[in-house]
C-alpha cells in the first residue's frame, strides 16, 4: 500500500510506501516527518474497503427481505403451495418448510449481529462473516446427512462451501488493505 503526500520543502507529490518509518522526497531530499507520514499512513488504514461496505448493505437487504417472505408465507393466506413441482396443502408444506424456518430464526439474527459490526467497524466483524459463510454454506451439509437427495448433493454442496470460504478467508486475513484496516480499527479499540 502507498500514500502520497506533499513534500513540505518542495511542495511536490511524493509516493511513499505506508510500512516505512522514515522517508525523504525523491526530489529534493528533504527528509518526510514522521507526523505527516503517519497521517497519511492512518488515512490509508482507516478507509473502509468498498466491499465491506457492499458487503454491509447485502447483508443487511438480504435479512429484510427474508424476514418479510417468511412472515408472507406463514401469514399469507394460500391453500395451496407447489414444492418440487407438485402441489401441496398449506399444512403440508409448512412441516416441510419448519427446518427452514427454524434455521432463519436463527440466521437472521446473527446476520443483524453481522451487519452491526461491519456498520460500527467493530474489529469481530470479519470473524461474523466467517463464521456467517461457515453456517450458511456448511448447514445443508451437516441438515442433509441420512436424506437420499441430499446425500447424493453432498460433495457439490461442500465443493460450493469452499468456493465460499477460500476467497472470504483470503480478503479478511490475508489482503493486505483489509488486514491495515482491521488492525486499525483494534488499535482504536
Amino acid at each position: 500500500m502507498s500514500v502520497t503526500l506533499l513534500c513540505p520543502a518542495c511542495g511536490r507529490p511524493v509516493t511513499l510506501r505506508v510500512e516505512v518509518d522514515e522517508a525523504s522526497c525523491p526530489h529534493c531530499a528533504a527528509t518526510i516527518p514522521a507526523p505527516l507520514l503517519n497521517a497519511g499512513a492512518a488515512e490509508i488504514r482507516g478507509r473502509k474497503p468498498a466491499l465491506i461496505r457492499l458487503l454491509t448493505l447485502f447483508l443487511g437487504a438480504w435479512a429484510i427481505i427474508a424476514v418479510l417472505t417468511s412472515l408472507m408465507m406463514v401469514f399469507g393466506g394460500a391453500s395451496t403451495y407447489t414444492f418440487n413441482g407438485e402441489r401441496v396443502a398449506r399444512d403440508e408444506f409448512m412441516g416441510m418448510m419448519r427446518p427452514v424456518f427454524a434455521m432463519l430464526a436463527l440466521l437472521v439474527p446473527a446476520v443483524g449481529a453481522t451487519v452491526w459490526a461491519l456498520y460500527r467497524e467493530k474489529p469481530w466483524g470479519r470473524h461474523a462473516v466467517m463464521g456467517l459463510i461457515c453456517a450458511i454454506t456448511g448447514a445443508p451439509v451437516v441438515l442433509g446427512v441420512g436424506k437420499p437427495m441430499v446425500s447424493s448433493m453432498r460433495v457439490p454442496m461442500i465443493i460450493g462451501a469452499v468456493a465460499h470460504a477460500v476467497p472470504a478467508f483470503w480478503y479478511f486475513y490475508r489482503k493486505r488493505n483489509v488486514v491495515a484496516y482491521y488492525r486499525s480499527l483494534q488499535a482504536r479499540g
